[in-house]
């Protein structure tokens, strides 16, 4: 199996744009989690690959508090996403 170079996690800094990345350290990352507090079991939201937030807050060191952007269907519901499922958008 081919070593996969892993990349940094979304420099998130609050009012920054981000959105979910299609892979994770090589695999396909099929759908992230919506989460109504940081390390709850179950997720109240699905946000598929390229759905953009914009960052509220980062409270700790493995989850973001954002708010969603698109799609429309689930625009402006805010919520908390891994960090390691985010990347930048420049």
């Amino acid at each position: 199996m081919k070593a996969v170079p892993v990349r940094a996690a979304a420099p998130l800094s609050p009012g920054s744009l981000v959105r979910v990345r299609s892979q994770v350290r090589g695999r396909p990352l099929y759908f992230a989690g919506g989460f109504k507090r940081p390390g709850d079991r179950r997720y109240v939201l699905r946000l598929l690959p390229g759905t953009m937030m914009r960052v509220l807050e980062e409270k700790t060191d493995k989850f973001a508090h954002v708010k969603i952007l698109s799609p429309k269907k689930i625009a402006g519901r805010v919520v908390w996403v891994r960090i390691r499922w985010l990347e930048a958008v420049e």
